[in-house]
This record gives structure tokens, sequence and C-alpha cells, in this order.
């Protein structure tokens, strides 16, 4: 099956499972963004992606993951504020 011409976009892709499908989905000539909060380890894997599937279209964007809380967990951030 091939990808071209599909844009697809791949969140913890600097690592594991992430990676492993960054790497399958290029290979099978998608244009794939990888999402990570790691830039310096971010751009690290688009260099190794980009030479083990010679495919160059494999972008880096930094994301920053962020959890609201709700219930006693944000009860307990507001008291210690």
């Amino acid at each position: 099956m091939s990808l071209q011409g599909k844009d697809v976009v791949v969140t913890g892709a600097t690592d594991g499972i992430g990676k492993v499908t960054a790497r399958e989905l290029a290979r099978q000539g998608a244009k794939v963004t990888l999402v990570g909060r790691n830039a310096a380890k971010g751009d690290s894997v688009v260099r190794e992606l980009r030479a083990v599937t010679g495919n160059d279209d494999i972008h880096f964007l930094r994301g920053k993951h962020t959890k609201k809380r709700s219930g006693a967990a944000a009860k307990t951030n507001e008291m210690m504020s």
C-alpha cells in the first residue's frame, strides 16, 4: 500500500512504537510530521528516519504536554499555590 501524497502526524515518535510507526509510514511514502517534547532528540530521529527510509519529507514539531487536573488533584494544587 502506498501512502504517497498523504500527510500523517505521529505523536511520541522519538522512541518506541511511535518511532517504528513513523518509520514504516515514511517507507510507504507518506509525508510524516513527528511530534515530541525534546527538539534535539526529534531532530536526531528525523535525520535517522530520512537515512533509513530514503524519504526526505519527514519533519519534527515540538509539542508541549500538559495535564488538566480535576477533582481532588486540582484542589490540592490550588491549596499549594
